[in-house]
């Protein structure tokens, strides 16, 4: 975790940098929206961009949102398990 002398450090440095999540994510939903099948569960922290861009996306997908910790900006994608098929080694 970095500190706040970190963050001054980085900002002296390199300035502050444009937040790009919002565009990365309906660069990344745009591209699996043709592979995802109507059981689509997509699991996220509640923040506030993500239910927008996955009714946009991904209309027929289940969107279930859980309390997050502060900063972490995950978006999980999981689908329904298949029944499951037995395999041997031959």
């Amino acid at each position: 975790m970095p500190t706040l002398r970190d963050i001054r450090l980085s900002r002296r440095r390199y300035g502050k940098r444009v937040d790009q999540r919002k565009h990365a994510l309906g660069v990344a939903l745009a591209a699996i929206s043709h592979v995802a099948s109507a059981d689509f569960l997509v699991k996220s922290d509640q923040c506030p961009p993500y239910p927008k861009l996955v009714r946009q996306h991904l209309p027929g997908a289940k969107h279930k949102t859980f309390k997050g910790r502060k900063r972490s900006g995950r978006l999980v994608f999981w689908r329904w398990p298949r029944q499951a098929q037995s395999c041997r080694a031959v």
